[in-house]
């Protein structure tokens, strides 16, 4: 668990009803199906209020959590549960029988939004607005209207389904890289405060040794075609965003994995690369030195 620590279970939980409760007429047709399934499927022993809450609700019953339906990860804005998406008729009923093939059976991510996110963010741009009104007077310049575009971003980051979105999109343009892999976002059962995507184990950095370079040179060969190329940035890459992961013999490279959240297009950073130019040579030579994937035909035209 991260530093920021989590918050209730079984808030959590209540959360994720709320948010996918417009699923539950669909799954009425299955309802003496599903209570069969869940007499098979009851736990021996003693249930957690979590496990109980789990086991009596037809949305989350559809999901075999893990970690005793523990929280395994967690930060500022929302918290991940490890979770197996269950197959079956009330799957089928409930997402349809194309995407109940794809997703059945399959080991998920599920990041769920603190509950008071959105009132703390209200109360944090309230007060940067403020004093940027306060500052502007003395300073000059149009602070004002920077700290509004910075609103819209960090408001933007609670919209779950933008960031399922966000996330799609990316991996059209760097999904088929031999050694970069993206989650899949299940836009089927994403809401606004509830995303869930694929699983992807992985190790966190820092990676020593030849691993450690490999992945330096993936990300800036990556980062740069995004600046170059496509316009479309991963701007917050840390170690909770980046992962080596063990499918290395599959991919033939050490593999990168973007949880892709809110992107932006980040000038800043070609700004920063083209600082430090070396013995006369243009930062733009620089750059080209860089081996870039050849770009698809398809993505190219991608209206960004």
């Amino acid at each position: 668990m991260d530093a920021v620590g989590s918050f209730s279970d079984k808030e959590a939980m209540r959360i994720m009803k709320s948010e996918l409760s417009d699923l539950y007429p669909r799954l009425e047709v299955t309802k003496a199906t599903w209570k069969d399934q869940q007499k098979k499927n009851k736990k021996k022993g003693r249930l957690s209020s979590v496990e109980r809450l789990v086991e009596k609700d037809p949305i989350l019953s559809m999901f075999e959590f893990y970690n005793d339906n523990k929280a395994v990860a967690s930060a500022s804005i929302g918290q991940v549960y490890k979770a197996r998406i269950r197959p079956g008729p009330q799957l089928e009923a409930a997402i349809g029988k194309e995407e109940a093939a794809r997703w059945g059976g399959k080991m998920v991510a599920i990041k769920i939004q603190r509950p008071d996110v959105e009132e703390s963010a209200s109360l944090d741009m309230y007060l940067i607005r403020r004093t940027a009104e306060w500052l502007s007077k003395f300073r000059g310049g149009d602070l004002p209207a920077i700290a509004d575009q910075f609103g819209m971003q960090l408001f933007g980051e609670l919209d779950y389904i933008r960031e399922a979105d966000n996330c799609e999109r990316f991996r059209e343009l760097y999904g088929w890289w031999n050694d970069v892999k993206v989650p899949a976002a299940c836009r089927v059962l994403t809401r606004k405060k509830v995303l869930v995507m694929e699983w992807i184990d992985g190790e966190k950095g820092p990676w020593p040794g030849k691993d450690g370079l490999e992945m330096v040179s993936i990300g800036l060969r990556c980062s740069v075609d995004q600046l170059m190329s496509t316009g479309l940035f991963h701007a917050d890459p840390h170690r909770g965003t980046l992962m080596l992961s063990e499918m290395r013999a599959v991919f033939e490279a050490s593999c990168i994995v973007f949880f892709a959240q809110t992107l932006m297009l980040a000038f800043f950073m070609f700004q920063a690369i083209c600082s430090r130019p070396q013995r006369g040579n243009s930062p733009l030579s620089t750059l080209e030195a860089l081996p870039i994937s050849p770009r698809k035909k398809d993505t190219a035209s991608l209206d960004l």
